[in-house]
């Protein structure tokens, strides 16, 4: 045995020894002190009279478990905070001013029936964990200063722990990550301020909010039956947002705001689950911008545009993915400047009728791609009928020339094809409705009887195309009878 290693073996259990003996109880000196001041009314956290042991010092565990409140307003340091300790009891900290700082941990109600607060407007706080709810209840709402710890849990230990926090302004910076829920239940709800996180990890029916304000963090996760709700603001992951992660079903709703991620999966394949059941994802748009280097709707998830836009690098939607937009007035709108890759088979619940798809950029090397997966019905309405037809499709053009080439057959209701475009049909067709034409036979529209014409077959370039394709930036479009579209959709249409 060598030297090193012989001397390894020696030092270790006393290292071992050492760690376990400095890490049990309170460091020497360190005295635990309970909060004494009536509870009906606040007390100065550096009175030395509303404590049973002096004022906490570094090192120190602070007890408020009594239902009163220590208002801070100056610097304060402390090795644990425990703001509802024991079942039934309570405890609350008001924070205006000052710099705290804890070398250990924050708890809010820590005991099963106890409940802690803690409501910072003012100064900062560093804690290594801020445990908000660990088997009692716990709230923090922060309306200013700025608060750093490293880990920051929401009702994470316990099934019977809840923890809520609310960020209404000032800045929230949690270097490892935020964790929702787990065992118990948590909530998260930004309506302005700063934070950034280094992951968002929701479980057990938990749930994220923001309605204004800057969010980050570098990856997310909305695991089973939990909500994420968007309603303003700005909201950015730095690499992967997974809606649909665990067993059962996450949701993302987008309803105003911008989101922005690396890539962006709608449910987790079975396969590639580090868990044992089926991850869904139901993203639903209702409004706002999202946009990301890739999109994916996997097996058995959602993405529902309602409204807003969707910007992606690539979009890919698996074979039993659903992709689909609503009726009513508000403007849909989907680009890409990658590829758009359609394997889906649920054909009933694909619909892009009322959402216009624009195709940007390609160079002669690498040109964007579209595959829709329709199959090739002809010159007829039947190849609009459950084959996966878009409202508008544009192919973008530029001075430098934009490269594109079709996977699959495709069928639009409207067709643009730009100056500086280059469309590969690669064997396959484009069918699409001229512009103005709206003949019908008997009940129902019939393109062929229209003269409907279509692409086929070669390249072509938007400045040659001639015959029965729109001018650049115009799109065709049929009557709201043929088309079943709503009359905010048509007029939406025609302001192109």
């Amino acid at each position: 045995m060598n030297a090193v290693r012989r001397r390894f073996l020696v030092a270790f259990p006393i290292f071992l020894a050492l760690v376990i003996f400095l890490g049990s109880g309170n460091p020497a000196g360190a005295v635990d002190t309970y909060w004494l001041h009536d509870s009906a009314t606040p007390g100065l956290w550096t009175d030395p009279m509303n404590w049973d042991n002096g004022v906490p010092v570094a090192g120190d565990k602070a007890y408020l478990d009594n239902g009163g409140t220590a208002v801070i307003s100056a610097d304060y340091a402390a090795a644990e905070i425990y703001a509802g300790e024991t079942s039934g009891n309570a405890g609350h900290i008001e924070q205006n001013g000052g710099s705290g700082t804890l070398s250990s941990n924050l708890y809010l109600g820590h005991a099963g029936n106890s409940t802690g607060t803690y409501v910072l407007s003012d100064g900062a706080l560093s804690a290594h964990a801020e445990r908000v709810g660990w088997f009692g209840e716990g709230r923090f709402t922060q309306s200013g200063g700025i608060n750093t710890p490293e880990h920051l849990d929401l009702g994470v230990n316990s099934a019977t722990a809840t923890g809520r926090y609310d960020l209404e302004d000032g800045y929230l910076s949690v270097t490892n990550g935020l964790l929702i829920g787990y065992i118990g239940t948590g909530s998260f709800v930004q309506s302005g301020g700063v934070s950034e996180m280094g992951f968002i990890d929701t479980w057990n029916g938990s749930s994220c909010t923001l309605d204004d304000g800057q969010l980050s963090a570098n990856n997310e996760y909305i695991n089973e039956s939990c909500t994420f709700a968007q309603n303003g603001g700005i909201h950015t992951v730095t690499s992967n947002l997974y809606v649909g992660y665990n067993d059962g079903t996450g949701q993302y709703m987008l309803n105003g705001g911008q989101l922005s991620a690396t890539d962006e999966y709608i449910g987790l394949h079975t396969l590639d689950s580090p868990f044992s059941g089926f991850a869904y994802g139901v993203f639903t748009q209702e409004d706002g911008s999202n946009n990301c280097d890739s999109f994916e709707v996997r097996n058995g998830s959602h993405y529902i545009l309602h409204a807003g836009e969707l910007n992606a690098g690539t979009i890919r939607v698996w074979a039993e993915g659903y992709f689909a937009n609503s009726g009513g007035a508000g403007s849909r709108e989907i680009t890409v400047t990658g590829s758009f890759l359609n394997e889906s088979t649920m054909y009933e619940e694909f619909c892009l009728l009322n959402t216009g798809l624009t195709l940007q950029g390609g160079e002669a090397g690498s040109p964007v791609t579209l595959g829709m997966n329709s199959c090739d019905k002809g010159a007829g309405w039947d190849g609009y009928t459950n084959n996966f037809a878009l409202g508008s499709l544009t192919f973008k053009g530029s001075e430098q020339t934009n490269y594109y080439k079709l996977l699959s057959d495709v069928y639009t209701f409207g067709l643009v094809i730009e100056d500086g475009a280059v469309v590969d049909l690669n064997g396959h067709t484009i069918y699409y409705i001229p512009m103005g034409v709206t003949t019908y036979v008997g009940s129902s529209f019939d393109p062929i009887s229209s003269q409907n014409v279509y692409l086929g077959g070669s390249w072509f370039n938007g400045d040659v195309i001639a015959a029965g394709v729109p001018e650049p930036m115009t799109i065709a479009m049929l009557a709201m009878g043929a088309l079943g579209l709503s009359g905010a959709a048509i007029r939406r249409l025609r302001r192109k």
